[in-house]
């Protein structure tokens, strides 16, 4: 039978011999495991797609249909009173002067209630597929879309947006 000194000798051996084992597993975890992580987490956000801004809508036109295809026609439809003069234009760098007027900030429902009235300008902007979107131009800066949302945009960005509009031809 053995003494107390060799049992105690033996559990401190196993006990380390454990403690060693677990060390190397733990370090083989670490050399191969995070690394391969690591590249995951990198290949999934290096190939991830781009996102779309919501706020931007000449970003988002492009980013849409590309950059060669992103806005092929816009109407204007001016609604002064009752009369209703139709204005096209097809010019690119025109076009994309009206889409950077029509960029605003959104504001919170409680005060689309204040764009409430006659639009002084209907903009239907047609894309090369054919979709149309259509802002609703109000005196005091505010536009609203079809689909409910409203922006504000600045004055300096609503005066420029009417004297490109004046400046368009009628039909």
């Amino acid at each position: 039978m053995r003494n107390k000194e060799e049992f105690k000798a033996e559990l401190f051996r196993r006990r380390a011999r454990y403690e060693r084992q677990r060390k190397k597993r733990r370090n083989i975890l670490f050399a191969g495991g995070i690394p391969a992580a690591i590249c995951v987490i990198l290949c999934c956000v290096i190939f991830q797609p781009e996102r779309k801004s919501n706020r931007n809508i000449e970003a988002k036109a492009e980013s849409s249909f590309g950059e060669a295809t992103a806005v092929a026609v816009i109407e204007i439809t001016i609604t002064p009173g009752s009369e209703a003069e139709q204005k096209h234009c097809t010019d690119p760098e025109t076009i994309r002067r009206i889409l950077s007027c029509l960029e605003g900030k959104p504001l919170y429902p409680s005060t689309q209630e204040e764009a409430c009235g006659i639009a002084d300008y209907i903009i239907t902007v047609i894309n090369q597929q054919g979709d149309p979107t259509t802002y609703m131009l109000y005196k005091n800066g505010y536009l609203l879309t079809k689909d409910g949302s409203c922006l504000q945009i600045s004055e300096k960005a609503a005066i420029e947006l009417k004297q490109l509009i004046s400046e368009l031809k009628s039909d």
